[in-house]
């Protein structure tokens, strides 16, 4: 090869040092920038594989309650039952084309259902969850045997993946 020559003695001054960040502060935002700039390439890229950690929402928790007043001597029970938890469910979504917007969140937790009050109050249900993938997707267990708990092929069609609770 040639000669080696310093880009210092190019310009006739000396070469511009980079300074070290110095602080943890201008580490941590580094290293912030760095991992955003990945997460916005996984969503660009294309997925095909997803590994999704769900569950549904628990039942809520009934009222123990009884009844007291003067007109009703005897009174009795009037607690309220808990409300049902949510469900996780998968959706076919014909925009998508891969599991890269799936795959960023890794647990899907349903909310649970609210708890019962007393006079005969009963709770209210959680809402479901939604989570959307493309055509073709094939749902199967982690755990081994891996048992193929469903298929979603056509936009609209549904799989209920984790049962909420009973409350």
């Amino acid at each position: 090869g040639g000669p080696v020559v310093d880009i210092a003695d190019l310009f006739g001054g000396s070469r511009p040092e980079t300074p070290a960040p110095t602080d943890d502060a201008t580490l941590l935002l580094k290293r912030q920038k760095r991992r955003a700039g990945r997460d916005a390439a996984e969503s660009l890229g294309f997925w095909d594989e997803a590994r999704l950690e769900v569950q549904g929402g628990d039942g809520g928790d009934g009222c123990l309650a009884f009844r007291r007043e003067k007109a009703a001597p005897l009174g009795g029970p009037s607690g309220g039952n808990g409300g049902r938890g949510g469900s996780v469910i998968l959706y076919c979504d014909a925009s998508l084309n891969t599991l890269g917007t799936t795959r960023r969140r890794a647990k899907h937790a349903a909310p649970s259902g609210a708890r019962g009050k007393g006079s005969n109050r009963h709770a209210k249900r959680a809402d479901d969850l939604y989570v959307a993938v493309p055509p073709g997707t094939v749902v199967r267990e982690w755990a081994p045997p891996h048992r193929v708990a469903g298929e979603l092929v056509e936009d609209g069609e549904t799989l209920v993946v984790a049962r909420g609770g009973r409350g």
